[in-house]
Order: C-alpha cells, then sequence, then structure tokens
C-alpha cells in the first residue's frame, strides 16, 4: 500500500543488541501521514498533524534524498507484539520540502 509522507526526520543508527548479540541496523523515520502542511482541524477536534515513527532498512538511505521532504510511502503488513500492523517498508521521494 502506498500513502503520500512528509518526512521531517531520518537518523540511521547500528548497534549490537546486547542481549542476542546480533546487529541492529536501519533508520530512524519519523513522519506525518499527509502530503498538505495547510493548517488542519481533525474529526476529533484536535489541530494539527500526529508524528509518525517507524523504522526502514539502511539500504534505502540514498532513497532519503531530501529531509524534509514529501516521499511516497510503501507500508506492508507485518507482525508486531502479537499483533499484524501497517509497517513503513520503503520511500521515494517526489519533492523537497522548500520546492514550490
Amino acid at each position: 500500500m502506498t500513502q503520500k509522507i512528509f518526512i521531517f526526520h531520518a537518523n540511521p543508527y547500528s548497534f549490537e543488541d546486547s542481549a542476542t548479540k546480533q546487529l541492529r541496523e536501519g533508520i530512524s523515520v519519523h513522519y506525518l501521514l499527509t502530503d498538505n502542511l495547510k493548517d488542519c482541524q481533525n474529526a476529533d477536534g484536535s489541530l494539527g498533524f500526529s508524528p509518525c515513527k517507524d523504522s526502514i532498512p539502511l539500504d534505502q538511505l540514498n532513497a532519503l534524498a531530501s529531509v524534509p521532504g514529501f516521499y511516497d510511502g510503501e507500508f506492508i503488513m507485518a507482525p508486531a507484539k502479537g499483533q499484524t500492523r501497517l509497517k513503513l517498508s520503503s520511500v521515494r521521494l517526489q519533492k523537497p520540502a522548500d520546492s514550490k
């Protein structure tokens, strides 16, 4: 499933899991589920956007060509603590944030 997103922060990471001794690496991505940053009022009366956070594979680093920026985010169904959830799996730049 593809969704328009606005990525405002991305941070590559790499560390050894102290419990399993496995190497953990990826990119922590903070984003909004929108391609429109204009003022908004939500159905529940709240204002603005709630930030989302996910991790994507480290091989996606080159796809993050302009942060902040507007992207197409590809989401997949993934298991998480006994449940299934939508997880960001890859991104493709649509336009930099400062483009008109």
